[in-house]
C-alpha cells in the first residue's frame, strides 16, 4: 500500500504540475488574444484615419481642380477684356487723328476768312 500511496502521491504531483503548466498557458494566452485585440483596435483606428485622410486628399484635389478651372476661365477673360481694351485704344487714337484732323480743317477755314 505504501507503494500504492507513494505513485499516487507522485501522480497527484504530477497532475499538480501539469495544471500548473495548463493555467500558465491559459493566462499566456490570455495575454496574446488582449495584445491581438488591443492590436486590431489601434490597426482599425489607423485605417479609419488613412480613409478620412484620403477624403480630405481627394477633397483638396477637387477644389484644386476647381480653382485652377476658375482661373483658366478668369485668365480667358483678362484675354478677351485686353483684347478689347487694345481696339479701344485703337478706335479711340483713331477717332484723336480725325478730331484733330477737323480742328485743323476749322483752323485752315477760319484763317481762310
Amino acid at each position: 500500500t505504501e507503494e500504492i500511496q507513494a505513485r499516487a502521491a507522485e501522480q497527484e504531483k504530477e497532475l499538480q504540475t501539469k495544471n500548473d503548466e495548463v493555467a500558465k498557458l491559459t493566462t499566456e494566452t490570455e495575454e496574446i488574444r488582449e495584445t491581438v485585440e488591443r492590436q486590431e483596435k489601434q490597426l482599425q483606428s489607423r485605417a479609419e484615419q488613412l480613409q478620412d485622410l484620403m477624403k480630405q486628399s481627394t477633397e483638396m484635389t477637387d477644389k484644386v481642380s476647381q480653382q485652377e478651372q476658375q482661373l483658366v476661365e478668369k485668365n480667358a477673360k483678362v484675354e478677351e477684356l485686353t483684347s478689347v481694351a487694345k481696339q479701344q485704344e485703337i478706335e479711340l487714337e483713331a477717332t484723336s487723328q480725325e478730331l484733330k484732323r477737323l480742328q485743323d480743317m476749322m483752323q485752315e477755314k477760319r484763317q481762310k476768312i
